[in-house]
């Protein structure tokens, strides 16, 4: 049966499978970052994508979540489309609702925002070519690989005063790719080693279901107590008030929310309550909401507007021709990339051309670190792919068009 099964599968899906199989991801991971089922993903994986917009959603953003290439994921997207029928139909909701973006085929052109959705890597000809021993567009392994331009350090610097007063809630927002993982990491370890503070994160990979069940969970799981699927939400919520308390006379407890865009009403008026629970004069708790610039939204919503005003909002800063390529000769280095090999491959007149690049993306919006990293990982694989050993001016022209 299963050769079966491996023999239907479309080319797409095989692309898919391969590429899974190569970064290690296993589908149980895959069905774990897309909140779904392993037999969903089975399906997927036969070339039979499923015909519910919901659940079609939940697997397109597991797909990248996981960090299939750009490529693929556009694949799979069209392949939905041109199936027809109920899963076409589905893809048409999602297209429509604006959950995701139509297929590339349809429209000819990537969003900035799809551009920067994928993380592009180094491929291993490049890395040969132009002496670069490690990954330097792969994931960060640790707080040195950190770039930290001053605009975001500043950023980091005014989140760690709200964050340890404690009086306000705080918001930060920001584009796909502009740092703002990276910047909880950062704010986590900061936080926990120099001020005793804990930082919980709920498990939840769909925000839109937050809850108050689920918000007590995570607090008697980081208490070390689990009991919480077996008792009664009135035991539940007393046990894990209790559990708060306790946490909070060891320093201060934090509850870090990402992709806070998809937080419900109800979700924002729990997370007000928790942020205004105390034990006597104590505050038990601070929240901290990160997510993409629509969370600002929800503060023009009736039910939300106290959550608003009890909160500082900050904005994760863009970066300026400088620091893109302060960031890119960063992250270069780390990889292994010596400081002479890096200005052969990238003479001065490509530098000023990153430049100039930088600036008019800079017009439409703000300029994460993803896209610079995107930008140049494209200009540095293409130009392996003709031989060329430095990177011209005309390739970062060309790689920059191309989207």
């Amino acid at each position: 049966m299963q050769n079966d099964v491996t023999e239907a599968r479309p080319h797409w899906a095989e692309q898919v499978l391969n590429w899974l199989e190569s970064a290690g991801i296993s589908q149980a991971r895959l069905a774990e970052c897309s909140n779904t089922g392993k037999a969903t993903w089975s399906r997927w994986l036969a070339g039979q994508p499923p015909a519910d917009p919901k659940v079609l959603a939940r697997g397109l953003r597991g797909l990248q979540r996981v960090g299939l290439p750009h490529h693929l994921l556009e694949q799979v997207k069209a392949a939905i489309y041109e199936a027809g029928g109920n899963t076409r139909q589905a893809m048409e909701t999602l297209i429509s609702d604006g959950s995701t973006a139509a297929p590339r085929g349809m429209k000819g052109r990537m969003t900035i925002e799809e551009a920067v959705m994928i993380h592009e890597v180094l491929h291993s000809e490049a890395m040969r070519l132009y002496g670069c021993p490690g990954q330097p567009f792969g994931e960060l392994n640790g707080p040195e690989d950190v770039y930290i331009w001053p605009s975001l350090r500043s950023v980091a610097t005014g989140l760690l005063g709200v964050v340890t007063g404690g009086q306000s809630m705080a918001v930060i927002t920001g584009p796909t790719g502009s740092g703002k993982t990276t910047l909880k990491r950062m704010m986590s370890d900061q936080l926990d080693v120099d001020f005793g503070c804990r930082v919980l994160e709920p498990s939840l990979l769909d925000m839109s279901a937050l809850s108050e069940s689920a918000i007590n969970r995570m607090i008697l799981e980081a208490a070390g107590d689990d009991s919480g699927d077996f008792i009664d939400n009135h035991t539940r919520g007393s046990k894990a008030r209790r559990a708060l308390a306790r946490m909070r006379k060891s320093g201060k407890v934090i509850i870090w929310i990402d992709q806070a865009e998809d937080l419900s009403d109800a979700g924002m008026v729990l997370l007000k309550r928790l942020h205004e629970e105390r034990d006597g004069w104590t505050r038990l708790v601070t929240v901290v909401l990160s997510g993409q610039p629509q969370v600002r939204d929800h503060f023009r919503n009736a039910r939300a507007a106290q959550f608003a005003i009890r909160s500082e909002l900050m904005e994760m800063p863009g970066l300026t021709a400088d620091d893109a390529w302060q960031l890119i000769q960063h992250r270069l280095r780390r990889a292994g990339m010596s400081a002479a090999r890096i200005a052969t491959v990238f003479p001065a007149e490509t530098v000023e051309s990153l430049a100039l690049k930088v600036k008019a993306l800079a017009v439409g919006g703000v300029v994460t670190p993803r896209q610079i990293e995107n930008l140049v990982a494209r200009a540095m694989n293409r130009s392996a792919q003709i031989g060329d050993a430095t990177i011209t001016p005309a390739m970062i022209d060309h790689v920059q068009d191309r989207d």
